[in-house]
């Protein structure tokens, strides 16, 4: 087992007509954690995993949430 942790954040942009849709499926991802969201849909979100494969799986499933538009890396730490 590794011990290393990656520490993710990004703008996630979504419908603000599926919020609730969103919030859902991006609280069902492990290791997910919303801190702010803006009126026209722009969600800052962080990540923390254990490896940089669950890191990517995860950012899959943040894309794949019915109601996200896109999500745009903003900064990555290897710990």
């Amino acid at each position: 087992m590794s011990d290393e942790i990656h520490i993710t954040s990004f703008v996630v942009y979504m419908n603000p007509a599926k919020k609730e849709q969103v919030y859902q499926g991006l609280n069902a991802i492990s290791g997910l954690e919303v801190h702010g969201e803006s009126p026209d849909g722009k969600l800052v979100v962080t990540l923390e995993s254990s490896t940089n494969k669950a890191m990517l799986d995860q950012i899959d499933s943040i894309n794949a949430v019915e109601g996200v538009i896109n999500s745009a890396l903003v900064y990555h730490e290897v710990a």
